[in-house]
């Protein structure tokens, strides 16, 4: 990972500043360090810490901040799911979860994390669900989809309310069905398919305490790209599938909601560059590019305000992140968070108010292992004092 070690004094900026009788003035500068061009804006990246150094193979990586700011990762591996904490600065043991495949994660407001991964039940990969709570650890899988066609990329969500929502494909003949499965407590859930919804790497969010919305993938029409869809649960039902991509030239892939006071918005890969949009009143606004070309991976989430946080791997190898300003619509400079990496992966982001963490899939010694890095904000920077004499 290419790391530039310099030190720069942040022009202009000054912390604060006090007098000491008539003698001396004390102004307080902040130091940061630089690692290149671009950066940051809100700080800089750490180099990344390898979370599954083995031999064995990570496949799929999930990332979430909790409601009492620990940071968890679950990533697959062989077949199983792994689990580690941080909390305080310092990483748990790699725990077991158990079998399975393609996590998504999510936090509520009570500090419980829930997870939505693939297994093998019926003879078939289905979805199931699990829960984390501090003290207690992870729950007992429940079978959701409770079928016996196969099951693709689940994605997880929870609402202000911690109600729970959790979408899937099932291939069912030649037809790839979106499913939706809504829960009350994540104690008993009710599944069934979103009418006119076909199509794989679903996406789910709230709009509201109790309204989920989901996104996915699929073409319009026979013989086009592919494009982002849109359905909106209205409380009696799913809302016919709307095109947000708009792209009848482009592949539009991989969409990721997020979800802000400001708003819904959503990113998706087109044609290898990233694109986004804003929802505009009850219906989205129109869709802009946001990057150059050359992106394979992407993810999004939120700070829990109205700043959002874009992240892509490219075919170079390196992964960058955006900020995104849901209220005011502006975007921050793009940084680079690592370097150097091969056979990136899936990548996985989530933030609060002071920082921004992200998990990727690369290779390591000895095989695919999980990476993980994360900002350092105005908090952690340096302050000097600079002495004047009068």
């Amino acid at each position: 990972m290419e790391r530039v070690a310099d030190m720069s004094i942040r022009s202009g900026f000054v912390i604060r500043s006090a007098t000491l009788g008539a003698a001396l003035s004390f102004v307080f500068l902040v130091i940061v360090p630089l690692c290149g061009e671009p950066v940051v804006a809100e700080g800089l990246w750490l180099p990344a810490q390898n979370l599954a150094p083995s031999a064995g193979d990570a496949v799929d990586v999930a990332l979430a901040r909790d409601a009492e700011g620990r940071v968890h990762v679950v990533w697959s591996e062989g077949g199983l799911l792994y689990h580690r904490v941080r909390v305080g600065g310092a990483w748990s043991a790699r725990t077991e979860i158990g079998m399975g495949d393609r996590p998504s994660l999510a936090a509520d407001s009570a500090g419980r994390v829930h997870l939505a991964h693939i297994a093998r039940g019926h003879e078939v990969d289905q979805v199931y669900y699990r829960t984390w709570a501090a003290g207690a650890g992870w729950g007992s899988a429940l079978n959701i989809s409770e079928s016996t066609n196969p099951t693709l990329d689940p994605a997880i969500a929870v609402s202000s309310s911690g109600k729970l929502a959790i979408v899937w494909t099932e291939l069912s003949g030649d037809a790839l069905l979106l499913y939706a499965g809504r829960s009350e407590t994540g104690a008993v859930w009710s599944a069934a398919p979103v009418p006119q919804a076909y199509g794989t790497n679903a996406a789910v969010v709230f709009n509201g305490p109790d309204r989920p919305v989901v996104a996915w993938q699929d073409v319009f029409d026979e013989g086009f790209p592919l494009e982002v869809l849109v359905s909106e649960w209205t409380g009696a039902a799913w809302t016919l599938p709307v095109d947000v991509s708009f792209s009848p030239l482009a592949e539009s892939l991989q969409p990721m909601f997020i979800s802000a006071p400001a708003g819904l918005a959503l990113a998706w890969i087109e044609d290898g560059q990233v694109a986004i949009v804003q929802r505009d009143g009850e219906g989205w606004g129109d869709p802009r590019v946001v990057h150059s070309s050359g992106v394979i991976s992407l993810t999004a989430g939120g700070d829990g305000g109205d700043k959002a946080h874009l992240l892509w791997a490219q075919g170079d190898g390196t992964i960058w992140e955006q900020s995104w300003d849901l209220g005011a619509g502006s975007l921050g400079p793009a940084g680079r968070v690592a370097s150097g990496q091969v056979q990136i992966g899936q990548v996985s982001v989530a933030a609060d108010t002071r920082s921004a963490y992200a998990a990727w899939i690369a290779a390591g010694p000895e095989g695919q292992d999980v990476f993980f890095s994360m900002t350092m904000d105005q908090s952690h920077e340096l302050a000097l004092p600079l002495i004047r004499r009068r």
